[in-house]
C-alpha cells in the first residue's frame, strides 16, 4: 500500500523523506547535483521535460477491492517546487481538501 513517503519519493526523491525511508530513488522533480554519478545525471536529463512542464502530481487512492465507482478516495498532492511556490501549493491543497481528504502518513 502506498503512503505519503512513496508519493514524495516518486516526485522529489530520497531528500524528501527521512533517511530510514530513503530507497535510492531520484525523483521526477528532483534537481540533479554536480556530484551525482553519470547514471543519475542521465536519468535527470531524461526527466528534464517533466521538471520544466508538470506543476504537480495528484495521487488518488481508494480502498482496495471496492467497487469501481467508489468515491471514497484519499489524495496526496506533490507539487513541483521549480514551478509552484509554497503559498500557491497551499491554496491548491485547500481547494482540493474541500473535495478529497488528505492522505496522512502511515
Amino acid at each position: 500500500m502506498f503512503d505519503s513517503d512513496d508519493c514524495k519519493l516518486v516526485t522529489l526523491g530520497d531528500p524528501s523523506v527521512q533517511p530510514v525511508n530513503a530507497r535510492g530513488i531520484f525523483g521526477l522533480f528532483q534537481e540533479p547535483m554536480p556530484e551525482f554519478p553519470a547514471n543519475i545525471q542521465s536519468l535527470a536529463q531524461s526527466y528534464r521535460h517533466i521538471r520544466q512542464t508538470l506543476h504537480g502530481v495528484l495521487f488518488l487512492f481508494r480502498k482496495p477491492k471496492t467497487e469501481l465507482f467508489n468515491y471514497s478516495v484519499r489524495r496526496f498532492l506533490a507539487w513541483n517546487p521549480l514551478l509552484v511556490n509554497k503559498d500557491d501549493a497551499r491554496t491548491i491543497c485547500e481547494d482540493i481538501e474541500s473535495a478529497l481528504p488528505l492522505l496522512r502518513p502511515a
